[in-house]
């Protein structure tokens, strides 16, 4: 009889604790993103200031009242980079808008500022497209922004008589929410219409 009961009170206490958990993910329940990483709690970036091809300072507070999305390279990257940018640019003009939000913003964060100007940018990502923001200025305000936004970079060695700097660095994808915090991220490989996908639902949620 002891038996039977102490059975009895497992079952109960293995039911209780089953609805108690459906409960928890029923509260806790997020739309389902296909290639997107949410950070949780979203990541604070800390305050920068960088020269833009819109010809003035972008700052922490520029992210203010806009989606951005942000990947870091540079002009003279010979595939990363490209190919990137012209993902990115399929994706900006998949939607009716031309954008994911009437508020985003694709930003290109340059990792060799010394080489990579305002005017030098201009001309690499009008080759993508008209509406991309590229971002240049002193080193350590590009190593403070990606550092916060989890992005590495190394420059390889130079090839014999070869003047090409070779930068290898993260290929992930950021997006940041209007509250100036990074959100999410694509992580390679990418994937065009996923991340399409995924924006459109990360920026309405």
């Amino acid at each position: 009889m002891k038996k039977v009961f102490v059975t009895m009170l497992v079952v109960i206490l293995a039911i209780a604790t089953a609805i108690g958990l459906n409960k928890t993910v029923l509260k806790d329940k997020t739309p389902a993103f296909e290639v997107a990483t949410l950070l949780k709690p979203a990541k604070n970036l800390g305050h920068f200031q960088l020269d833009s091809t819109q010809d003035k300072p972008f700052t922490d507070q520029s992210f203010s009242g806009h989606w951005t999305v942000m990947f870091f390279g540079y002009a003279t990257c010979p595939k990363i980079c490209p190919q990137a940018l012209a993902l990115m640019s399929e994706v900006w003009r998949s939607y009716p808008g031309q954008k994911p939000n009437p508020n985003a913003q694709f930003v290109f964060v340059s990792l060799n500022p010394d080489k990579d100007s305002v005017d030098n940018l201009k001309t690499f990502l009008g080759q993508f497209h008209p509406d991309f923001i590229g971002l240049t200025g002193p080193k350590a305000e590009i190593v403070r922004l990606s550092t916060a936004s989890g992005v590495f970079s190394w420059t390889a060695p130079a090839e014999e008589g070869s003047d090409v700097t070779i930068i290898d660095h993260s290929a992930s994808i950021l997006v940041i929410s209007p509250e100036g915090r990074l959100k999410a991220l694509f992580s390679p490989p990418h994937d065009a219409i996923a991340i399409a996908k995924d924006l459109k639902a990360l920026m309405v949620g």
